[in-house]
């Protein structure tokens, strides 16, 4: 590569050999080894064409930057251009900016999985199950909305393709937002429109086409909508608009339509996944600027919550302690309510005092004989059991372990000298008791449960080191053996996407034809005959809330790359959920996306390109 490089006055910028990273769509990344001062790299765009389209946005923008006068904080948060590059003839061909090191994207904080799982200690601090993880991440998004609201400060500027994969985050919670270069410029002397947007962030208003995008007037609110949804998914780990709907299959739908799941369409819902209702764990004033945003804004866009808003919010809760543990893993639990305080009327006092006395001497039998009664109902239901299926061995086992706990709970009552027996003394040995019968009980059902699965050879969940591969109709495979445990591979009632074939095959399709549409620019030269080995092999797993996890890819793609590939299964809703003797289990599943309906959606892709 030549290192004919110029700045706009014609200062030399030396570059490095070899790109640092993976060449994207528009251009690569080189290290500047003459500023020493500050860590720099400059962006150099692949063809002269896309130099010159941008040539006019990039001199615009750092002459006019949002940023300057910026705490620096703010400034880090942003990856602005420093400065132009030219070529030794005075072509523009790319820009300068500040590097990013030692970071990832948000996107790892805003799945439903730990991030320290994929990264490491470092991140363990903003995993869900830790004690302050939660204002970590409220953290986390007062540094972004403070960054939006800094860029829309100045008027001139609209981000559009605000998603988690365009913003960086360090361990320490601070944040970059990058590919900057994309950014709309609305400038009453000089607009240029946003190319790219993501459906997924994109507002309702986008999806009834009631505003176009290349026509460089989208305004700021579609931002505000962008970043309320990245703040959602930083918070609970799944999109604000995750559901599933009887006609709806898509998120793109879900927005267009309204379908907030904490909205007033919830109702119409029939799925809701149960990591949203830790939404009501929230301080009132973010949930009023989330309900804002996604329920009265979807009309009156002009209602949703700007980034100042959500940073006067967030900020008095982060002076907080640390005390809410956001636990998306499980259903959060009901609180129950305190005992009341019990009044005794001063001249009563004596014969309180007297029947607290008797109660002393009459409740530990009260107790004996209400545990007595409760065991033997246990012991008839399962001597019944025991006699239906002729195990004569489970009725002696049965009545020995009733009368050697009644003699417990007879013992436990007996010598209780609480003053409040039936809270301490009886609530114990009462406890214990029905403990130990109900661990008894469930390992003898284990063990027959293992028995009967033995002798009528069943399947069960194994390790197996071979898989017997089943097709099944319209590209889907299901393997014949398990191999992970607890992992089904074929039960009595397979897993389904809501609610036909038909659907499932339109949401890949839209799907592969959006991420044709992102990445374009790069692809537009293709022929179909380049397509040939572009079909996909994905495995996932349907666990018992219908959610797809532990996606793996399985044939690679020749037209995607892996994070395009996994999107397939990451951006699916929730399945139907297989199940097995009537309970929900974990199923593998098998996605076979062809060749042709990826060639399908090429072609739509190109034609939309066409009409624009």
């Amino acid at each position: 590569m030549s290192k004919d490089f110029k700045n706009k006055t014609g200062q030399k910028i030396i570059l490095s050999d070899k790109p640092i990273a993976n060449p994207g769509g528009e251009g690569a990344i080189y290290d500047v080894l003459n500023d020493k001062d500050i860590d720099v790299v400059a962006k150099i765009y692949h063809t002269e064409e896309m130099a010159q389209n941008r040539q006019g946005k990039l001199e615009f923008m750092v002459a006019n930057s949002p940023i300057k006068e910026a705490d620096p904080a703010v400034q880090n948060a942003i990856v602005w251009p420093i400065e132009c590059v030219y070529d030794k003839k005075g072509k523009f061909v790319g820009f300068t900016m500040p590097k990013i090191e030692n970071a990832i994207t948000l996107k790892s904080l805003t799945l439903p999985q730990n991030p320290s799982k994929k990264h490491g200690k470092a991140w363990q601090k903003f995993d869900y199950d830790q004690k302050g993880a939660h204002q970590k991440r409220l953290a986390v998004a007062y540094n972004l909305a403070n960054a939006v609201h800094t860029i829309h400060q100045s008027g001139n500027y609209v981000l559009v393709d605000l998603k988690p994969e365009n913003i960086f985050i360090k361990p320490n919670g601070n944040i970059a937002i990058i590919d900057l270069d994309s950014i709309q410029i609305n400038n009453p002397d000089i607009r240029f429109p946003a190319k790219v947007y993501t459906e997924e962030f994109a507002p309702p208003e986008l999806h009834r086409k009631q505003v176009n995008h290349t026509n460089g007037n989208i305004e700021d609110e579609w931002d505000y909508f962008s970043l309320a949804v990245i703040i959602y998914q930083l918070l609970f780990g799944i999109h604000p608009f995750q559901a599933s709907h009887k006609n709806l299959t898509t998120l793109p739908d879900l927005i267009k339509n309204g379908f907030f799941v904490h909205g007033k369409k919830a109702k119409q819902l029939h799925v809701i996944p149960k990591l949203h209702l830790n939404f009501k764990k929230l301080d009132n004033g973010l949930q009023a600027l989330f309900v804002r945003t996604f329920e009265e804004g979807k009309q009156e866009i002009n209602k949703r919550a700007s980034g100042q808003e959500w940073t006067n919010t967030i900020l008095p809760i982060l002076n907080e302690p640390a005390t809410l543990n956001i636990q998306i893993q499980s259903i959060p639990k009901k609180q129950k309510s305190k005992n009341k305080a019990r009044i005794v009327h001063p001249n009563k006092v004596n014969n309180t005092q007297k029947t607290n006395s008797q109660k002393k001497k009459d409740e530990p039998w009260v107790t004996f004989v209400i545990i007595i009664i409760l065991l033997f109902s246990i012991f008839l239901v399962h001597w019944v059991d025991s006699l239906v299926h002729l195990r004569i061995q489970s009725l002696f086992g049965s009545l020995s372990l009733f009368f050697g706990l009644s003699a417990m709970c007879l013992a436990g009552a007996y010598y209780s000298s609480s003053d409040s027996f039936w809270k301490k003394g009886g609530l114990y040995s009462m406890g214990i008791s029905l403990c130990c019968l109900l661990i008894w009980y469930s390992i003898g059902t284990y063990k027959s449960y293992i028995g009967n699965q033995s002798q009528n050879k069943k399947e069960l969940p194994i390790h197996a080191t071979k898989t017997e591969i089943t097709r099944l109709p319209n590209g889907f495979t299901r393997y014949g053996r398990s191999v992970y445990e607890d992992v089904y591979s074929e039960v009595e009632k397979m897993p389904f996407f809501h609610y036909s074939q038909n659907q499932l095959n339109n949401f890949v399709l839209e799907k592969a034809k959006e991420l044709l549409l992102n990445k374009w620019e790069d692809i537009k030269h293709t022929k179909e005959s380049d397509l040939a080995n572009s079909d996909l092999k994905l495995s996932f797993i349907v666990d018992q809330e219908g959610a797809l996890t532990q996606c793996r890819i399985i044939k690679y793609s020749s037209i995607f790359n892996e994070d395009e590939s996994l999107d397939f299964v990451r951006s699916m809703p929730n399945w139907v959920p297989g199940s097995q003797d009537g309970e929900n289990v974990k199923v593998l599943m098998e996605l076979h996306i062809e060749r042709k309906l990826i060639v399908d959606a090429w072609y739509k892709a190109k034609k939309q390109m066409r009409n624009q």
